[in-house]
């Protein structure tokens, strides 16, 4: 009994200075983060992100959490998905992806590209040939604001039935009238809708109708799906 007593006591002598130098030495100024590397699809992305973070100047290369800088990056709107890890006891590599470009809002005399989750990414002179939408928002909407759920939704489902007939190309969406909305395909195809309901299905029998048209030989011009049970033409 009085050789374990004496073992045990042998060890917490060794342990106890151990751990005490140890955690000295993470603590230590010799083991400060002083350098964060960001990873980005684009250049402009990581200076933004790398714009957005802050870490103490004592920050343990240890036990710094991750977390707060992952927060900070999450904080840059155009980040879709964050990666936080440690490199080393002086780097942290930040990984992030980018919210991906789905529609282009028409301003009078530029673009407002969003994301599909509706997120103001940036501002473009061209409209980068995707969807254009009016109607969604106020001119310009502040980089960075979401746009209204409800009209987003319309979108999307609109889409979806435009993707399925490959007519999402630069085709203009005006929402200006929930009752009445209107689109314009690349090569000047008119499609009016009507109301809210049934957008995907609406915005396939549109492409389908147009198809059908052109296989017979004739150049649609119109094609009403109000009624979807009952679409209506006018040809050239």
């Amino acid at each position: 009994m009085m050789k374990q007593h004496h073992r045990r006591g042998a060890l917490v002598l060794i342990v106890t200075p151990l751990l005490a130098l140890l955690i000295g030495l993470a603590m230590s100024p010799a083991v400060r983060v002083n350098h964060i590397t960001v990873v980005a699809p684009d250049l402009s992305l990581g200076q933004e992100v790398q714009r957005q973070l802050r870490v103490p100047a004592d920050a343990s290369g240890f036990f710094y959490p991750l977390n707060h800088i992952t927060e900070q990056a999450r904080g840059c709107y155009r980040v879709k998905d964050v990666s936080t890890e440690r490199v080393s006891p002086y780097e942290i590599r930040v990984t992030v992806t980018a919210r991906e470009p789905f529609a282009a809002l028409d301003d009078g005399d530029g673009f407002t590209i969003i994301s599909r989750d509706g997120v103001c990414l940036y501002r473009k002179a061209v409209s980068e040939k995707l969807p254009v939408l009016l109607g969604m928002a106020v001119p310009r909407p502040p980089l960075g604001s979401t746009l209204p759920p409800e009209k987003l939704l319309w979108v999307c489902e609109l889409l979806a039935g435009a993707t399925k007939v490959n007519l999402q190309s630069e085709l203009h969406v005006d929402l200006r009238q929930p009752l009445h909305i209107v689109v314009k395909t690349a090569d000047g195809l008119t499609g009016v809708l009507g109301n809210v309901n049934n957008l995907t299905r609406k915005m396939t029998i549109v492409g389908r109708t147009a198809e059908q048209l052109r296989s017979e030989g004739k150049i649609p011009v119109r094609i009403d799906v109000s009624l979807p049970e009952a679409p209506a033409w006018t040809v050239k």
